[in-house]
């Protein structure tokens, strides 16, 4: 229903926002069990998001406006009317923002990269790999397994772009400065083997880009909530440590990781789209320029 509510109103345009918060505010309100309706909006806020990437913008602003307007009895573990919407969200997101999970149907063909040991020597992690067999014997399976990839390489980007999209626009935040949830998870990309062993999956261009974005999203405010100080050195560091991203060859810093990125233009051009926002602003990126389409198709 939330979902419902979130597409209809969304082709009307963002004077509609108003009419739509309403109506998702009584949604919830009026079911037979409002934490589940509540609960299942914020699902449903990523469902939209998945297929309306440039209008992720919209679908916040609407959540926000529901927000404030949601009936205090409505109630979950994390307060009531609007500290229930925007708390919930925020640990929503810690919850449910997370890496790449590589693990796709159909199981019987492909192998996929999910070793932990940073000495691994195979393809990169959030890859399938499928043998001559399959792909002469069983292309259909193949076929739909690299789709299957690629929407939950696409879902992982568009998730973490919410998040920080929804920190920008003050709808609800997941910590705050660098150690908010988001750029925790920018910095565990951008020194993956500082972390050690069994601490997270090995570094993937898939969550790489996941990072740039989101931190595309959120940049500005993220700084803006860290001390004077601590913003220029966290400024500073941001752009030193992605500039290595545009480097290759023997210039490139060396880690166990170095083989997966090293000479991938995709890489280094989200790594400049990065670099051009820390540069030139640092910026809040809307939904609508980070996926518009000059920007995004290689």
């Amino acid at each position: 229903m939330a979902l419902s509510i979130f597409n209809q109103f969304h082709k009307q345009g963002s004077t509609a926002i108003e009419t739509a918060a309403k109506a998702l505010s009584e949604h919830i309100t009026t079911a037979a069990n409002q934490q589940d309706a509540l609960s299942n909006t914020q699902w449903n806020l990523l469902d939209f998001s998945y297929k309306n990437p440039q209008s992720i913008d919209y679908a916040l602003r609407v959540y926000h406006h529901m927000s404030s307007i949601l009936p205090v009895e409505v109630k979950n573990d994390y307060g009531f009317g609007e500290d229930a919407a925007r708390r919930g969200l925020a640990m929503f997101f810690e919850q449910q923002v997370r890496p790449l999970n590589p693990y796709v149907n159909p199981g019987d063909v492909g192998e996929e990269v999910v070793e932990r040991d940073w000495e691994y020597e195979g393809a990169e992690y959030a890859n399938a790999t499928f043998t001559r067999d399959e792909v002469t014997g069983n292309l259909g399976k193949v076929l739909q397994k690299i789709l299957n990839l690629h929407e939950q390489r696409m879902k992982t980007i568009v998730a973490w772009t919410v998040e920080g999209r929804a920190h920008a626009l003050g709808v609800t935040k997941a910590g705050t400065g660098e150690k908010a949830h988001l750029p925790m998870h920018f910095s565990g990309l951008l020194k993956p083997a500082s972390l050690g062993h069994n601490v997270m999956s090995p570094w993937s261009k898939a969550d790489f880009v996941s990072g740039c974005v989101g931190l595309r999203a959120a940049a500005k405010s993220y700084l803006n909530e860290c001390s004077a100080e601590r913003q220029e050195e966290l400024l500073k560091s941001w752009k030193q440590e992605v500039a290595e991203f545009l480097l290759e060859g023997d210039q490139a810093a060396e880690d166990a990781h170095k083989k997966f990125r090293d000479g991938d233009f995709h890489v280094k051009y989200h790594a400049a789209l990065l670099l051009d926002n820390l540069i030139n602003g640092p910026k809040d990126e809307t939904s609508e320029d980070i996926f518009s389409l000059e920007r995004w198709i290689l």
